[in-house]
């Protein structure tokens, strides 16, 4: 019988606590995709917390789209085959479980960017270029890596801004928040993704109104960082798995 142990810190909410610990077992594979979980009083005694939540947990890895309740004969709390888990509000689980990794996020972002950046060369006014600019001048006057990243990402949001177009700032929006938390959390401090002056380069080719330039440059500076994330995606999973 699977037995899951708590870790909870009284101070956070308990509910939260079991969904994490649940989702642990499901991407350490102690509970596998059509595993039932045992029933609510068993999952109580087990985790050392009340029956209401062991309840809100399940319900709300339910809507997540980790488990579903089965009617019947079989009926009970089974683990779905996790493809439903919805990419905007789930991404950084499907990364543990292997169903998304960062060369399928390199992949969407060679497709999307470089379009968004020539979209950018072609709209862009001087009140978006002069805020465009103060992002790479903060860049250059970044004292630690923290700020940045924050600088190098706000450049990257204001182009999908520029570009104008909502279906694309919504998949760069979920990709971008993604990869900026992903990299805060696993980055060495001494290590730098990507040159700065690629950015330069791009803004360049965008205020000066050269699309093709600007395209062929967005792509080659995600292709630049493929290797260094795909590096840290290796160590990230090896050190959740330890």
């Amino acid at each position: 019988m699977l037995k899951i142990k708590t870790k909870a810190t009284r101070a956070k909410n308990l509910y939260i606590q079991v969904v994490e610990e649940i989702k642990h077992a499901i991407f350490n594979e102690d509970i596998l995709p059509g595993q039932s979980l045992p029933n609510e009083t068993e999952l109580s005694l087990q985790m050392d917390v009340s029956r209401p939540v062991i309840r809100e947990a399940l319900r709300v890895l339910q809507t997540q789209g980790f488990l579903e309740v089965r009617r019947g004969n079989r009926g009970g709390t089974y683990v779905t085959d996790l493809n439903g888990i919805s990419i905007s509000d789930n991404l950084e689980d499907l990364m543990k479980m292997g169903k998304v990794s960062v060369k399928d996020l390199i992949d969407a972002r060679l497709l999307i960017e470089p379009e968004v950046t020539r979209l950018a060369a072609v709209k862009a006014d001087p009140v978006q270029l002069d805020q465009l600019k103060i992002f790479l001048n903060k860049t250059a006057k970044a004292t630690n890596n923290t700020a940045r990243l924050e600088s190098n990402m706000d450049f990257h949001r204001c182009i999908v801004t520029i570009a104008n177009n909502p279906i694309y700032t919504r998949t760069t929006t979920i990709i971008m928040d993604f990869l900026e938390n992903f990299i805060r959390s696993v980055k060495p401090a001494d290590i730098y993704i990507h040159n700065d002056h690629d950015h330069v380069d791009i803004y360049d080719a965008i205020s000066k109104k050269q699309p093709n330039l600007a395209f062929s440059l967005s792509k080659l500076h995600i292709e630049g960082m493929q290797d260094a994330l795909i590096l840290m995606e290796t160590q990230w999973l090896q050190s959740i798995k330890k």
